[in-house]
């Protein structure tokens, strides 16, 4: 019996291993074809950078290395439907707050949320590399993938995602 239960366990997690295995080849095999369209993945958390990580592809997407919470989200993808991206552009290291509790710097946004810069040493560093990347999505098509988590609420999204055709929400970690 106890053979028989090690074996069940050791197929099982083979198996998913292996169905891991199998998504991780389709996901980098899609991200590079949409990559080669001229489409950018933007997402409200670290979900662009993983996929252009396992793709072996430049970080293409803006918000690689970060997430954003609460309206702070919702207020970015309406100013990026809109062209305006002003606010996202203009400040500088005064205005992030560091975060102890994650080690990282962060973005506080008017009218609530915010936009937490992770894996970088200094805000400096953050800032650049987040300008950097906004100035990549000129002449690209945006693939908008959203959570619902964080304080990020489907009502805050339902307006800025109208305007942006290429997009999907799922509720939670993707």
């Amino acid at each position: 019996m106890r053979i028989t239960t090690r074996a069940a366990r050791s197929i099982s997690r083979r198996m998913r291993k292996a169905r891991t295995a199998s998504l991780r080849r389709r996901l980098t095999r899609q991200v590079k074809q949409l990559d080669a369209m001229g489409i950018v993945i933007v997402s409200n958390n670290c979900v662009p950078g993983i996929l252009y990580e396992w793709a072996e592809l430049p970080k293409q997407s803006p918000t690689a290395g970060l997430y954003f919470s609460g309206n702070a989200y919702g207020r970015f993808l309406n100013d990026l439907a809109s062209g305006r991206l002003n606010r996202w552009l203009e400040f500088d290291e005064a205005s992030l707050v560091y975060n102890d509790d994650q080690s990282c710097w962060s973005y506080p946004v008017a009218g609530g949320g915010q936009l937490v810069f992770l894996h970088y040493t200094s805000c400096e560093e953050a800032i650049s590399k987040w300008r950097r990347r906004i100035e990549r999505l000129d002449g690209r098509t945006l693939l908008i993938v959203s959570s619902i988590q964080g304080g990020i609420t489907l009502k805050s999204l339902r307006e800025p995602l109208a305007k942006l055709p290429l997009s999907f929400t799922v509720d939670g970690n993707p």
